[in-house]
């Protein structure tokens, strides 16, 4: 459980932030409400989706979820009314056979955004087949690859 005590670089994460924001390709959620996160935390506990870093929603404290042409980032218990995804309720849709250890954050057209609680990492993993492309350790560089920053 080393995850929840990882801290995100709060100058990195204000730097990935402004870089988003700055990109007119792409709608964000304003940031999650403290009750929507403390739902979350409720949530995780009673089901299989404990394995959420913390560090991500770090993220989603500023942006409650992004869509754009380059991908998707879930939420928590975002607006849907404007197309944002619930990261709980995407992952009882995607069900993957994995998800004890694999959770999905998000997608583009042909991969998948997840966390590894095995590993420790953030992978981008091909949808067609579960190869992963690309490994991070924080949730900011896998953002800033995906998002071209």
């Amino acid at each position: 459980m080393d995850q929840y005590f990882k801290q995100i670089d709060e100058e990195a994460l204000q730097l990935l932030l402004m870089k988003l924001k700055d990109k007119s390709n792409l709608r964000y959620g304003q940031g999650a409400q403290v009750q929507d996160i403390d739902a979350f935390y409720l949530n995780m506990s009673e089901g299989i989706y404990n394995i959420v870093p913390d560090e991500f929603l770090s993220v989603i404290e500023n942006i409650n979820g992004i869509i754009g042409d380059d991908g998707t980032l879930f939420g928590v218990n975002p607006n849907i009314g404007y197309g944002f995804e619930d990261i709980i309720v995407a992952n009882k849709r995607i069900n993957r056979p994995d998800s004890v250890s694999i959770v999905v954050l998000g997608y583009n057209d042909l991969d998948w955004l997840t966390y590894n609680n095995t590993t420790q990492e953030y992978q981008i993993m091909a949808k067609s087949n579960d190869s992963i492309h690309h490994k991070f350790n924080t949730i900011i560089s896998a953002l800033n690859f995906i998002y071209k920053i």
